[in-house]
């Protein structure tokens, strides 16, 4: 969708290889492939080091970027509505302190991912960031703009409603 946006044809024009995220920056800097589309918090720690720069991100094509949220099978949840309710009410609660903690939470993160926090700080709980829902309900107007893009474009093959998955009677709140 991306490379459309700018003018390309994504079946002709380029050629997508793929591997997994830590090889991209290595690929890239070794002249193996021309271009890498780095998640984050890879693009980061890419873009600390020097020497590339960046052409376009994925936030042109969705914004929020909700492509990271919770999921569980119906039947789990139909069984195990009252322990999915205490886990929504604990995610709620985590994105909650995180936000309200951003030094603290890039703290831990660069723990836990082994890159520097100055690294992660140009997009760790920024707009460029994953949307986490203070509230802990995600952005179901924003998740079916982008199950309708997949499906237009043949990323999914079929179209998705967001309505045939959410249970609203499990969020924080129960709304």
């Amino acid at each position: 969708m991306i490379f459309q946006a700018h003018g390309l044809d994504p079946d002709n024009d380029v050629k997508v290889i793929e591997m997994p995220f830590p090889l991209m920056d290595q690929s890239l800097r070794a002249g193996r492939v021309d271009v890498a589309m780095y998640a984050q918090p890879f693009a980061s720690a890419a873009f600390k080091k020097g020497g590339i720069r960046k052409v376009f991100d994925s936030s042109e094509a969705f914004s929020p970027l909700v492509n990271v949220f919770e999921v569980c099978r119906k039947e789990f949840v139909d069984k195990n509505v009252d322990a999915v309710k205490a886990f929504m009410s604990d995610y709620a609660d985590a994105v909650k302190y995180a936000l309200a903690h951003p030094e603290e939470t890039k703290k831990l993160v660069s723990e836990v991912t082994k890159i520097p926090v100055e690294a992660l700080d140009p997009f760790l709980l920024t707009k460029d960031d994953f949307y986490r829902p203070e509230n802990g309900k995600p952005n179901f107007e924003a998740i079916q703009k982008m199950f309708d893009a997949y499906a237009k474009n043949k990323i999914i093959p079929r179209e998705l409603k967001i309505s045939d998955f959410q249970r609203l009677d499990v969020m924080p709140g129960g709304q």
